[in-house]
């Protein structure tokens, strides 16, 4: 088994809802006792489809806030960070918040979009890419905005939400896949993929990984040059990536894990349901599917380590090296990486929307 158990003292898989002064209050739930920074131990960011933005502390027992902010109401949320801000696109409004500080926070800015934000990457070079559904922008990390491109009228066949960055280069899916220059939107290089249908992609190590209409397609971020292709019985709706190399759920509910080079190493063999979350973390693959459940496998035989069964919809997922953070229904959760135990939960106003660990 690759992960370590982390020792804990005792375990908690409810947190007490504590009404004191200390305590920053969500709707009529509270998140815990008020950290200063200097207490703050696992660090992780959670929006709510009802505005609410906050930066957590998880220990081994209990979630604590470090501080909160609000934004627009949503049913989708994006969140990225560079290290000393937060951006977010929630509706059509995109704004940025301090990584640090403690008590109820203000937005440094906010910035209007045309329409609905879909997703956002970066930053990069003092850049933030924006993606509506209409529209993608490069904004400065201060909220002016640099260039827009029209998806409609300039760009055709792009997909919903499929838009990545990594290390100067700026990917956005569709068909055809398209590299744009990340200074002003321009497209540098073309793939085609034969169908609009990309879900997802990813960009790391010098590749970029496409959830595609049949199977996971692998190119040079730099040239889109197709380096593999696996081929899949249905249209792959998530992608996630390892040192190892990639893992991907296939509509339908088979999850799978490809070696560097595209060789598979394993698929779970058999149709468990939709999976809306996937990611990985010290060689275990996650996926949260969309009934709530949550299942890891071991990356090198796609082995069961555990699985837990909570309550959807799925709200969120993402891991450090020992905590699993997984927004279900109207809860944080956080898990144990090691065995799936319950670390402690926080009942949140409205629905997770978006979970990032920082």
């Amino acid at each position: 088994m690759p992960v370590v158990p982390r020792p804990r003292t005792r375990r908690l898989s409810t947190l007490a809802l504590i009404a004191a002064t200390s305590s920053v209050l969500v709707g009529a739930d509270c998140l815990g006792p008020l950290l200063d920074d200097d207490d703050a131990e696992e660090p992780l960011l959670l929006a709510s489809d009802s505005g609410f933005i906050g930066r957590l502390a998880g220990t081994d027992t209990e979630g604590n806030t470090v501080w909160t902010g609000s934004i627009a109401t949503a049913n989708r949320v994006s969140m990225v960070e560079d290290g000393g801000s937060v951006y977010y696109g929630a509706g059509s409004t995109v704004g940025s918040f301090v990584l640090l500080g403690t008590g109820a926070q203000e937005a440094n800015w906010t910035w209007s979009a045309p329409d609905d934000v879909v997703a956002l990457a970066g930053p990069g070079n003092g850049t933030l890419f924006v993606m509506t559904t209409s529209t993608l922008h490069g904004l400065s990390i201060d909220g002016g905005e640099i260039w827009t491109v029209d998806l409609l009228v300039d760009l055709s066949g792009v997909a919903d939400d499929a838009l990545g960055y990594s290390n100067g280069d700026l990917i956005l899916g569709g068909d055809p896949t398209r590299r744009l220059d990340p200074s002003d939107g321009a497209v540098t290089h073309t793939y085609a993929t034969g169908s609009s249908d990309v879900s997802a992609l990813t960009v790391a190590g010098g590749l970029v990984y496409l959830a595609s209409a049949d199977g996971v397609v692998a190119l040079s971020s730099a040239t889109l040059d197709e380096q593999w292709t696996h081929a899949t019985s249905a249209e792959v709706d998530e992608v996630a990536t390892s040192a190892g190399g990639v893992a991907y759920a296939v509509r339908g509910g088979v999850v799978g894990f490809l070696a560097n080079g595209g060789n598979p190493v394993f698929d779970s063999g058999a149709e468990t349901g939709l999976f809306d979350g996937l990611a990985i973390s010290q060689n275990v693959v996650l996926a949260a599917r969309a009934d709530g459940a949550l299942l890891a496998f071991d990356e090198a035989d796609g082995s069961e380590v555990w699985s837990e069964t909570l309550a959807g919809p799925v709200g969120g997922l993402d891991a450090n090296d020992i905590t699993v953070f997984f927004g279900h229904g109207d809860v944080l959760e956080a898990l144990a990486l090691s065995d799936g135990s319950s670390l402690w939960r926080l009942t949140t106003s409205g629905s997770p929307a978006a979970v990032l660990a920082l």
